[in-house]
Parts: structure tokens; sequence; C-alpha cells
């Protein structure tokens, strides 16, 4: 040690510093070669595809409702392609695919979009027979998404496409579904892209929908949330979707709308009726009055009305008739309060 730090002219002292310098040298290089492997060994990344809801690996939903699935790809390095092909493993049956939509530059429906269940074929309930064949596994369902990029630049990483599904009002499957990514031909022209599989999504069926839920599930799809909120007006004839719900209308069809309260006369008795849906545990009603229409007023029944009848009005719905009592007053006007809960 002490010969390689010496400045001592003697020759055998040179030596031990000429070879203490090359020393040196080689324990500098050392490093820079590691890096240089690792550097190297990250362009060797491939795609990892990821299974995801609203950005999480797992979701709980309940029979009546909808959820969307994202598939997207993962990559470190400057991975590219622009054809792929993949499949989407269920662990059970029974889950209704509704859609699917392609990220640009992919086309959804043109010659290049070969997927199956074809687009024009959906909504279908996934079942053990949906592409069973040689190559797919014995007792797993399976969706095949492929394409090829006709037009436009290659596809980088990102969302590649999402997929919406509705967990059937009456299903009554396993209480868990493992939705996996098995990944078959990425590729950059002729030039294979790896990709890995990734973690895999679960679904948790969740406690049956009741309600407003079921209700909107049946005119809204995803992607549609906005419209399908309980203030949203989509046919924009006046009444909130909670309105249309509360009186067992079609929010998409704005002249529905024979089930809406109504005032008439039976035998010179002032009645007034409406339909409701007949499962809506989240809804109650309050027969109101004003005689300003400034300040409302709640009716009491047996003072201001009487329950005439409430009876099936088809196999969703009941039409409930009320008689407006007589009273010590002019002029009033009379209107159904929702409550949504």
């Amino acid at each position: 040690m002490n010969t390689l730090f010496s400045s001592s002219s003697s020759a055998g002292n040179s030596a031990a510093l000429g070879r203490g310098r090359l020393v040196l040298s080689v324990l500098r290089l050392f490093p820079v070669f590691l890096c240089l492997v690792c550097f190297a060994s990250r362009t060797l990344a491939a795609y990892t595809i990821s299974l995801r809801n609203n950005g999480f690996s797992a979701a709980t939903v309940a029979p009546g409702s909808t959820f969307d699935l994202d598939v997207s790809l993962i990559s470190d390095a400057l991975d590219r392609h622009n054809s792929a092909i993949l499949r989407l493993s269920f662990s059970a049956p029974g889950l209704i695919y509704q859609a699917y939509k392609w990220a640009e530059p992919y086309q959804d429906s043109t010659s290049d979009d070969d997927s199956k269940p074809l687009k024009s074929s959906l909504p279908v309930r996934l079942s053990s027979d949906t592409l069973s064949g040689s190559g797919y596994p014995t007792g797993v369902v399976d969706v095949e998404l492929s394409n090829v990029i006709d037009q436009g630049p290659p596809f980088g990483t990102g969302r590649l496409l999402t997929l919406a599904f509705q967990v059937p009002a009456d299903y009554s499957g396993a209480g868990n579904i493992i939705i996996s990514a098995v990944p078959d031909t990425f590729a950059d022209g002729f030039i294979p892209v790896p990709a890995l599989a990734g973690s895999g999504f679960t679904l948790s069926i969740g406690p049956a929908a009741t309600g407003y839920a079921v209700w909107k599930g049946k005119f809204f799809s995803v992607g549609e949330e906005a419209l399908a909120m309980p203030s949203a007006d989509p046919d924009q004839d006046g009444l909130p979707n909670a309105a249309e719900y509360a009186f067992a209308l079609d929010p998409r069809n704005r002249t529905a709308q024979d089930h809406l309260p109504h005032i008439f006369l039976d035998n010179g008795q002032i009645q007034l009726r409406y339909t409701r849906p007949a499962e809506a545990p989240d809804l109650s009603y309050d027969l109101q009055y004003t005689e300003d229409l400034q300040v409302w007023v709640a009716a009491r029944l047996g003072v201001d009305y009487t329950l005439i009848s409430i009876i099936p009005g088809s196999e969703t719905t009941l039409t409930t008739t009320l008689q407006i009592l007589p009273g010590n007053f002019s002029n009033r006007f009379y209107r159904i309060a929702i409550h949504l809960q």
C-alpha cells in the first residue's frame, strides 16, 4: 500500500507503481461494464398485460349491475406493435359480455378486427361452450381479441381496449370469477413482441342489486354513467331519471308518460291515479297540496284523502288510486312527492 502512493524513483518502486495503476484502471472499468450489462438487459423487456376496473385489480359487482374492464399494456422499454391477439379466460361462466371498444389507432368492426365472439353477436352470455375447441382449456370460458392496425402509427403502451360486462340479475354461479389475460401474438410488422400475462382481475359477486341500480341497468350501459344519474334527463322530456324510475317510465322515450299522476272525476268524486314499480324498496311517495303554489303541505290519510285501490298494472307495476276528500277550501293543487333513498 505504501508503494502505491510513494514518490520514490527506484526501479522496484516504479514497477510496483505501474502495477498499481493497472489494478486501479481495471477496478474503475469494472463497474462501467456492469452498468452496460444492466442496460442491455432492459432492452429485452416485454409487454405486461394489465386488467383493471377503475384502476383496481378487483371489484365487487352485484347481480343486475354492469362493469367495464380496461386491458392495458405496460412496458419499461420502448415496445410497440401493430397487431395483437390475446384471450381473456374466465374461471367460471355466467357473465353477459356486452361490448368492447379498441383504442385508436385500432378500429372496431373492420375486416382487421377478428375478435370472437363477433361484435355483431353481442351481447352474449358466456358459457362453457363459448369458443370451445382445440387450444382452449377444458372448463374455461374464453373471449378472443384480435386486431391489426390498418392505418396509423404503431401502438405503444397504455389502454389497448375496454370491455363491458354485466352480472345478470338471475346470476347463481360462483361467488368469485378470476379473469386472466392469455397473450397469443403481438408483433411490429413481422417482428414478434414478447408479452406476459400479468396478475389478472378478481370479480366478486355482491348481494343482488335492488331498486334504482336494477332499473338503470335496464336502460343504460357501461360508459353512460352521467346519463344514468337520478338527476339526468336523457330524453329531455322535463322528467329526471328519478321521476322516470318512480313512475315506471322509459327514460329514453319522451312520449311515454301515461303512468304519471293525473286527476280525474269518477261519479263526481275527485280521484288521483299514478303507476309505480312493483319492486322499489328505495322509493317512498307523499301526496302534497298547496293553496297558494308557495307552501306545500303533506296531505293526511283519512282527512284529506282516502286510498281507493292498489292493483297490478302489469307484472312489474302497481297502479294506485286515491280519492280527494272535500274540505273547507276553494282551490287546491296536488302533487305526488317522491323520495329516492
